[in-house]
């Protein structure tokens, strides 16, 4: 039997937060408001919880250093920033990270007030983030990946699972000791009467204390669960991870009952005062379920889902509050649904679906429950609805009802909608597309939903064959509602559907390229339709496609399209019959179609779907017949004629010149001089005709598109001559307000446009040229136009089969862009160099990179998408540039010959060295060239054991260093003794030393990606992928600061985010910190690597603080004061005169983030220091700037003087309010010069 929930409950629990009075000003109430606040916001409830948070901080109530309310905040943004789109939520990730770093550091030193404590710690700060990274990689509405992942992806997945284990279990726990302890003041409250005072809050507190244990448990439950169910699709083992849940579950807390049965007393006893713990002890106990644990009532648990999936919202009037409990619903419906999914059994199967026909039963008659009416805040939680329920009857084997309702996910706008494109991608079991399946009658109005979304996905993915996959997909779709059509059950669809049903599955197999059957399936719609239409006339009924009236035009919809399937049949006869003369029949029965469809149409329409067919399909000669035909037939089209004419010809040119045949060259230039002389009298008779006052507006209109189409035509004669410069200042923006009316026309000028850019650049580096600057700097602002106009002309014209020519643009225009940021990056480093060549630079890396990026697929080069992400990086376009790194580390995955060389390195140096080192002249180079290409393990053992000194000659592997020695054993060995070695052995010995030299070339390679995507996963936050790359690197290269940074980082990153890994072991922190402190004593001396020497003494005092060990610590940060060395001295950039005495300049953005880490060390127990400098940030023309200023110093401010000596004006920063210095002396120089060792009191050292 199903339970029912109260109203005045429910009203009461919502209003839980509104129960105390807010003008209350107790520490008591402020208490218990802060903790409703809290438990909103990691119920998921954005809009209550943003209510409540903005009454709470209106109320005034006592929190000395502002905790609850920066608690509260930091909770809310950290809860709901992913789903605020824009700056806003921009803004509240800003401001969480801001909050976190302030209140763990006030965690660490106990200045937070116990309760404030209690709701830090209360909120997700270790389970929720493990929960978040987890999902990185396996989220919980994500289908399988589409390739395996690799070993380090799987590794990283186990170890944050495993972790989350361990957390969820301690966390949980520790929440559930916190209601056992509530005990006695529970059993006072059931001798209380409702109405006594003291009732209330005893039992809200029995709610809360319960519910918090609850949303810890599925802070977790929720990605274990996955792990338990499919973790097999992302390298895991299911097995493992459900029986961590079932031991959970069956954990018997007093050694009598099993937790789930402890829980369902929680519900039995609380659940009707408060919907939302019903929810989340029924989600809690659906996992006692599965796991079989004694306790969890597979009914009991359907009857609680249902009673909140049910619940009658209509008594509440306030829309905030009506949507959280619409939204609660939703993600009650995803889970039972999900839940019943995991059963796998028809039994179960059965329920879900049961249960889902229910809720779209409610949908027909509640706005609410519809993506197009259901409001924005809530619509992510209805798409997990959606989604669970396709997936339940995939499972079932209704894949057309799946991928219906994944289409209204995919079209709906919410960040759930990708997810429903992945889903719809991934297909059933088999993936194959379906095609295979027996066609059965599906509803066509879906089935046409469901095919433009996969149309889109698949016009939208790179990779060919996914596309392919998304378009077979819609077929399968479109076939069965073609079924559908002739079914009484969607008879009434007919009208509306029938024309949309056949003009898709044409279209399908077009894409498909089965261009027989997109003719047969066109003709055929058209066919069924024109029945239609004489059944309909024989019956005395109208045209349902047509207006009524003597000239009856195609009504707006279905009747347009209507015609324009009749055209669509026609177009596909003739592409048939052009390849295969036996399949005319094909457009003999679509021209009697049309004649009886849309007569109309049936002249102009047909003739020039030919004429266009002949022009697409590079037959230039036949097309340039036909215009001619047509323009004799309809003299008033004599002017859209000549534009194809011209359009053949131009490109009939074009091909020809390109041979290496002197016939064709010739026949190029005669057909070149026939088209001129042709234009010539054309445009005469233009000129005559636009000089009548009588000529109507449409002609008017052609002749100024002819003019512009002539225009055009000059362009690739005058590229030929080399007059490329004119052809860019032809075709500026001007040119294109009245751009050619022919859509082919158009997107050759475009590539043109962009051919004129790359030959002019190409001729600007002939020889010397490229040494001289002033050539680029002349043409780079016309380089620049095209490119605006490019972009914006491939935005016009994309989507109008004109692709081939908008691509080819890209590729020109990226490989002129190539080559002007390699000239402009040269020239802009020689002495006395223009600054605008830098800037040149740096645009042309990031045009090159935003051309070329969207080319990449999966047959580019390798070579190429590693140049393309290396042009990322250096403009700091770290994320992107990762993603191509990813793709190309795929390639040395691959790489049969790199794998074997890392795997099995001796003996691939050794085959190598056979046929290199063959005679003694050789040995000793070759073995050089060997020490430089990898380290022995007995090598490694020196390295770290032994000073340089004692290496006895080896040195360590450096593939730059490789390279350069392969080459000087190329020039200076191999090639004086080609005599001696004769011909043949020679090419031996060359042929092995380039593959050699290939190999240590890739290997080159693999170092920088892997280095650079550790540096990208650990400014993303994804320290678990950054790890294992960052220990490898460091084992092999301990001596590398960088490395030695990133990974003591990693560790640091461990500790503080201890869900990442788990926690590291005590010796692990030793170790690093043991790292961190060689690592700095190393950079000390070293004047040109401060900034790393600073960034590893604050990591040795990070780690000995993770230690409890920061003995020292503040007698080190005294001496600094007193000796006026630290980091806000030393990470300084000039001064300029006017400034305070008292403020330094950063010398980099770099410098104030290690600044600021520093001053964190002031936070740790037991320093008693103040910071003897501050970081300001003072407004500057509109714009922020970061200054250094002595911590005593009064507030400043930035001010213009003028530079006599310079002659220029700068802003210099003085105290607010202070008359600006002459030009006080200048301060000491920065302590650059002369580094400060560290002392040697602190234990550390």
């Amino acid at each position: 039997m199903r339970k029912s929930l109260s109203n005045t409950l429910l009203a009461l629990s919502l209003a839980i937060a509104g129960a105390a009075p807010l003008a209350a000003a107790t520490t008591g109430e402020r208490d218990v408001q802060a903790t409703a606040v809290n438990k909103l916001s990691f119920l998921g409830m954005r809009l209550a919880a943003r209510r409540q948070l903005d009454e709470y901080l209106a109320a005034g109530y006592p929190d000395e250093g502002r905790w609850f309310e920066k608690i509260l905040t930091l909770n809310f943004d950290e809860q709901f920033k992913a789903a605020v789109a824009g700056e806003p939520g921009k803004k509240m990730e800003a401001e969480a990270k801001t909050l976190r770093a302030e209140l763990e550091a006030a965690a660490k030193s106990n200045t937070l007030p116990p309760v404030a404590l209690r709701l830090f710690k209360s909120g997700g700060s270790g389970l929720e983030r493990l929960a978040k990274d987890i999902q990185r990689l396996m989220h919980p509405f994500q289908p399988r990946p589409l390739t395996e992942y690799p070993p380090e992806k799987k590794d990283a997945l186990k170890r944050m699972l495993d972790a989350l284990v361990r957390q969820l279990d301690v966390d949980f726990k520790a929440a559930y000791e916190l209601v056992a302890a509530h005990a006695p003041a529970e059993e006072i409250m059931l001798g209380l009467e409702e109405k006594d005072p003291k009732y209330l809050p005893l039992l809200k507190e029995a709610v809360n204390l319960r519910l918090d244990a609850l949303v810890v448990f599925n802070s977790g439950y929720t990605e274990l669960r996955e792990a338990a169910f499919r973790g097999a699709e992302f390298g895991q083992d299911p097995k493992v991870y459900a029986e961590a849940l079932k031991q959970l579950m069956g954990w018997m807390p007093d050694g009598k009952a099993t937790l789930a049965e402890k829980i369902a007393t929680w519900e039995f006893d609380f659940g009707e005062s408060n919907p939302f713990l019903k929810a989340y002890t029924a989600m809690t106990l659906s996992a006692g379920v599965v796991a079989g644990v004694k306790g969890a009532k597979d009914d009991d648990v359907d009857g609680s889902l249902n009673a909140v999936i049910n619940f009658d919202t209509k008594d509440f009037h306030d829309a905030k509050v009506r949507a959280e409990i619409y939204g609660l619903q939703f993600k009650v419906l995803a889970h039972a649904l999900r839940w019943r999914l995991e059963q796998g059994k028809n039994e179960g199967y059965a329920k879900g679906s049961e249960m889902w026909e229910a809720f779209l039963a409610r949908a027909k008659n509640d706005p609410w429950l519809k993506f197009a009416t259901t409001p924005a805040d809530i619509s992510d939680e209805l798409a997990q609805a959606y989604i669970s329920a396709a997936r339940l009857l995939r499972a079932k084997g209704d894949e057309g009802g799946c991928m219906a309702l994944l289409a209204e996910v995919s079209a709906a706008h919410n960040s759930m909608g990708n997810y429903g494109k992945q889903w719809m991608r991934a297909g059933g079991p088999e993936s194959k597309g379906g095609w295979s399946k027996p066609p059965i009658a599906a509803d066509p109005s879906l089935a046409v939903s469901v095919a433009k979304s996969l149309f889109s996905d698949a016009s939208s993915t790179a990779d060919p064959w996914l596309a392919r996959q998304s378009v077979m997909k819609a077929a399968v779709q479109l076939r069965d509602a073609v079924l559908g059509l002739n079914s009484a059950a969607y008879e009434g669809q007919f009208i509306e559907q029938a024309p949309q049903v056949y003009h898709y599955y044409a279209l399908a197999m077009h894409k498909l390229e089965w261009r027989y059957q997109a003719a047969l399936v066109s003709i055929e719609g058209a066919r069924v339709i024109a029945d239609r239409i004489d059944d309909l006339a024989r019956q005395k009924k109208a045209n349902p496609w047509r207006m009524p009236g003597k000239d009856p035009a195609f009504v707006e919809g279905s009747g347009q399209m209507v015609k324009q399937l009749v055209g669509e049949a026609y177009n596909y006869a003739n592409i048939v019959s052009a390849r295969n003369k036996a399949a005319q029949h094909l457009i003999e029965e679509a021209a009697l179609l049309q004649k009886r469809i849309a007569p109309e149409d049936s002249g102009k329409a047909q003739d020039l779907n030919i004429l266009g067919i002949a022009l697409n399909e590079g037959n230039y000669e036949e097309a340039i017949g036909l215009a001619r035909a047509y323009a004799k037939a309809y003299p008033e089209e004599d002017l859209r004629a000549f534009g194809l004419i011209c359009s053949a010809t131009v490109k009939w040119v074009d091909k020809l010149s390109a041979s290496k045949d002197t016939k064709d060259k010739d026949a190029a230039l005669r057909l070149s001089n026939d088209l001129e002389q042709e234009i010539n009298g054309v445009m005469e008779k233009v000129k005559q005709e636009l000089a009548d006052p009588k000529i109507t507006p449409a002609r008017k209109k052609l002749c100024e598109q002819t003019q512009t189409t002539v225009l055009g035509v000059g362009i690739a004669k005058k590229i030929a001559d080399g007059k490329n410069e004119e052809v860019i200042k032809q075709l500026d923006p001007a040119f294109w307000k009245t751009a050619p009316g022919d859509d082919v026309l158009s997107a050759m000028l475009v590539r043109q446009l962009a051919k004129a850019v790359f030959e002019m650049n190409k001729a600007a580096l002939a020889g010397d040229k490229a040494k001289d600057p002033q050539p680029l700097l002349h043409d780079w602002p016309l380089f620049q136009q095209a490119y605006a106009i490019i972009k914006r002309q491939q935005l016009r014209l994309k989507g109008r089969n004109v692709d081939s020519d908008l691509r080819n643009a890209s590729v020109l225009l990226s490989g002129a862009f190539s080559q002007v940021m390699s000239q402009a990056d040269q020239l802009s480093r020689q002495p006395g160099a223009s600054p605008q060549l830098a800037t040149i630079a740096d645009e042309a890396k990031r045009a090159f990179a935003d051309l070329y990026e969207p080319l990449i697929t999966s047959v580019t080069k390798p070579v190429n998408v590693l140049a393309v992400a290396n042009t990322l990086w250096t403009l700091n376009e770290h994320e992107r540039a990762a993603g191509l790194y990813e793709k190309y580390q795929k390639t040395l995955l691959a790489d049969s010959k790199l794998q074997a060389f890392k795997k099995d390195t001796k003996n691939v140096v050794d085959a190598y060295t056979a046929q290199i080192a063959t005679r003694a002249e050789f040995k000793k180079p070759w073995a050089e060239v060997v020490d430089l290409a990898w380290d022995s393990e007995d090598e490694l053992k020196l390295f770290e054991t032994a000073p340089p000194d004692q290496w006895n000659g080896h040195v360590r592997a450096d593939y730059p260093k490789c390279l350069a020695k392969i080459a000087d054993f190329r020039t200076k060995v191999l090639a004086p003794l080609r005599t001696v070695l004769g011909d043949e052995q020679y090419k031996v010995v060359g042929a092995a030393l380039a593959g050699f030299e290939d190999l240590i070339q890739v290997s080159a390679y693999d170092l920088t990606v892997n280095t650079r995507l550790a540096h990208a996963y650990r400014e993303g936050g994804d320290t678990a992928r950054a790890l294992p790359i960052l220990l490898e690197l460091f084992k092999r290269y301990p001596d590398n600061s960088d490395y030695a940074i990133g990974y003591v980082d990693a560790v640091l990153e461990g500790i503080k985010n201890p869900g990442v890994g788990g926690l590291p072991p005590k010796d692990k922190v030793s170790a690093a910190r043991k790292i961190a402190i060689d690592n700095r004593n190393a950079l000390a001396p070293d004047a040109s690597q401060r900034d790393a020497y600073w960034q590893a003494y604050i990591q040795v005092w990070q780690l000995s603080g993770a230690l409890g060990e920061v003995k020292g610590l503040n007698d080190d940060l005294s001496f600094k004061r007193r000796n006026k060395s630290d980091v806000s001295r030393d990470l300084i950039g000039p001064r300029l005169a006017g400034d305070d005495a008292r403020v330094r300049r950063p010398k980099n953005s770099g410098a104030v983030q290690i600044a600021e880490s520093f001053l964190k060390l002031y936070e740790y127990s037991g320093v008693t220091e103040k910071p003897s400098y501050r970081i300001d940030h003072v407004q500057v023309g509109g714009k922020s700037e970061t200054i250094f200023v002595d911590a005593d110093a009064s507030a400043m401010e930035a001010r213009v003087v003028h530079d006599a000596d310079e002659d220029r004006d700068v802003t210099v920063f003085v105290a607010v309010g202070s008359p600006v210095a002459a030009d006080p002396a200048p301060a000491p120089a920065a302590a650059v010069a002369a580094p400060v060792a560290a002392p040697a009191a602190p234990a550390v050292t």
